[in-house]
């Protein structure tokens, strides 16, 4: 299947577009503590991951603050927020929530 460059007025536009092209999907969600880590989005993002036709997985990926290093090594100030980092336990909570869902986590 060749891609497109589709522009869509809602990001969940596209997923009706890759349905329809029989694509396999991995879906990537960041998950930043304080931000996106209740069980109310892992509701949500459940709900997103049924729509999808041919879903291999939803992947979890810990918001980590390495951009700061980065930011004092070019002079400015230490920008990454630790505080959003997620705990162990924040990740097994979401993994939990997401497999009792029926969603396969990779």
């Amino acid at each position: 299947v060749q891609a497109q460059h589709v522009q869509t007025a809602h990001p969940l536009e596209n997923f009706a577009l890759v349905n329809e092209t029989n694509a396999r999907i991995r879906l990537r969600c960041i998950l930043v503590r304080g931000v996106n880590t209740d069980i109310s989005h892992y509701s949500s993002i459940a709900e997103i991951a049924r729509r999808i036709n041919r879903l291999d997985g939803v992947e979890l990926i810990p918001y980590h603050a390495y951009g700061g290093t980065k930011s004092v090594f070019l002079g400015g100030e230490d920008s990454g927020r630790k505080e959003w980092i997620p705990t162990d336990e924040d990740m097994e909570t979401a993994k939990d929530a997401l497999k009792r869902s029926g969603i396969n986590v990779i």
